[in-house]
């Protein structure tokens, strides 16, 4: 339940300092939700309007 929590933390760069830092952190490289992201990457649709903008 809280990995999507704790991805938002990440995509909008919020950092978190202490235990809820080192807690964002185990969150998001636990196996299952580093499996969880890699799938993500492997979704062959898109869409746009939900995507981050790109630089450059």
């Amino acid at each position: 339940m809280f990995a999507p929590v704790a991805s938002r933390f990440q995509t909008y760069g919020v950092s978190l300092e202490g235990r809820a830092g080192r807690y964002l952190e185990r969150m998001l490289s636990h196996p299952l939700a580093q499996a969880w992201f890699a799938s993500g990457q492997d979704e062959p649709e898109t869409i746009d309007m939900f995507e981050l903008p790109t630089s450059g």
